[in-house]
């Protein structure tokens, strides 16, 4: 009995050592971010955030009466001054925790990215799952006022295109805070972000008129990447190189290799890139370093528009696996 009743008076002690829900937050205070733009302009930065917009998410299906997600802009003179900001034009507290997409405008890159990478990597909210990406002739905040139309939320359109692409087309490249601080840290290694832009009528597509159309006025689209030294822009890779860069790295893992026909101008096979395997080996020649390359590919022909050529041969299956090769290594 007496040992009953001391296990008693121990756990009730205990209850004092719950907290309970002492620091919940409920979501009708919250305001969800699920993309952030970063530029800079006149030494100042200006913060753009997508916030959804829940209620009207709720009633997409019935026809929404307004646009799913909601941009608040702010400039200061640093990011989470400028983050803090937008409080005075938000009705909620900004809730980063389902962050999806950060876009970073050219002068935010050419200036350096160490600062954002670090507010990003303190905070205890924030998972590392997004991604980040760049962009060249747009501002960030352009890109994220645009409309789409598959994906309601542009941030989660965003997200799936960039996915969708580096696994399709391999000219892209997913990069998310683990990686970038893991480039950005390691000794000989420099960091490559995804480049995105606005194509089309921006100020259309920042109106539901934008995804009211079969064809749209403005859309987002990836154009290979930019190539980073430390944390600073440094210049851009086209598609092909980056392609080509994406080879080396040996993270294709599909893509489009178009060979020409042989015997005819304006004609072309498409060979499709199934699998890829690639190793770098470096090693010391007295005062330089010497790197080569090995590279392996499987691929399938996807589509002829020669009239002439006899794919039943082991010739010219020998010929197209050579131009085939040719065309990986002059992108390499």
């Amino acid at each position: 009995m007496k040992r009953m009743f001391k296990n008693l008076i121990i756990f009730s002690l205990l209850l004092f050592c719950l907290t309970g829900c002492w620091s919940r937050r409920e979501l009708n205070e919250l305001a969800i971010v699920v993309g952030l733009g970063v530029d800079v302009v006149d030494d100042q930065y200006i913060v753009s955030t997508q916030v959804v917009d829940p209620s009207e998410i709720a009633v997409q299906q019935a026809g929404g009466r307004r646009a799913p997600v909601v941009t608040y802009v702010q400039k200061a003179e640093t990011i989470f001054e400028a983050i803090r900001k937008i409080t005075t034009i938000a009705p909620r507290k900004l809730y980063f925790s389902h962050l999806r997409i950060v876009v970073i405008g050219k002068g935010m890159a050419e200036k350096g990215i160490g600062e954002l990478v670090d507010l990003l990597y303190r905070d205890q909210e924030l998972r590392t799952d997004f991604f980040i990406v760049v962009t060249k002739d747009s501002k960030a905040r352009s890109v994220l006022e645009v409309l789409t139309s598959l994906e309601s939320i542009p941030a989660n359109n965003l997200f799936e295109s960039l996915l969708t692409s580096e696994r399709a087309w391999a000219s892209t490249m997913t990069i998310t805070l683990d990686q970038l601080v893991g480039d950005m840290l390691k000794k000989g290694i420099e960091p490559n972000l995804s480049r995105v832009e606005v194509i089309g009528n921006k100020e259309i597509g920042n109106t539901e008129q934008n995804v009211k159309e079969v064809r749209l006025e403005a859309h987002l689209q990836y154009f290979g990447m930019a190539a980073l030294k430390e944390d600073k822009l440094v210049g851009w890779f086209n598609e092909d190189e980056s392609k080509g860069l994406n080879y080396v790295l040996n993270k294709v893992k599909s893509t489009i290799v178009p060979l020409p026909c042989f015997d005819e101008k304006d004609k072309e096979i498409d060979i499709e890139i199934v699998r890829t395997k690639s190793n770098v080996k470096i090693k010391r020649e007295k005062d330089q370093l010497k790197g080569s390359i090995q590279f392996h590919a499987d691929g399938n022909i996807a589509s002829v528009n020669c009239k002439k050529i006899d794919l039943m041969t082991k010739e010219t299956i020998k010929n197209l696996e050579k131009e085939a090769e040719k065309v990986i290594k002059n992108s390499i």
